[in-house]
C-alpha cells in the first residue's frame, strides 16, 4: 500500500485529529531537556543496533 492509498471511506477528516496529536506529543518530546533514564539508553540502543542490523542485511542483499 502506498502512502496515497487509503481503505475506501477514510478522508483526511479521519487522520486530522491523529496527526495533531502526535505533531503535539512529538514537538513536547524534543523540547524535553532531561537526560534519558538509564531504560530508556537501554531501549534506544536496542533500536539503534536493530535499525543498524536491518540496513547491514538490505545492503548484502542487494550486493549478492
Amino acid at each position: 500500500m502506498s502512502a496515497r492509498e487509503m481503505p475506501y471511506g477514510v478522508g483526511a477528516e479521519h487522520v486530522e485529529r491523529p496527526s495533531a496529536e502526535f505533531a503535539r506529543l512529538l514537538a513536547a518530546a524534543l523540547a524535553r531537556n532531561a537526560s534519558l533514564t538509564a531504560d530508556a539508553r537501554r531501549l534506544r540502543g536496542a533500536l539503534t543496533n536493530r535499525q543498524g542490523a536491518r540496513s547491514r542485511r538490505a545492503a548484502l542483499r542487494s550486493v549478492c
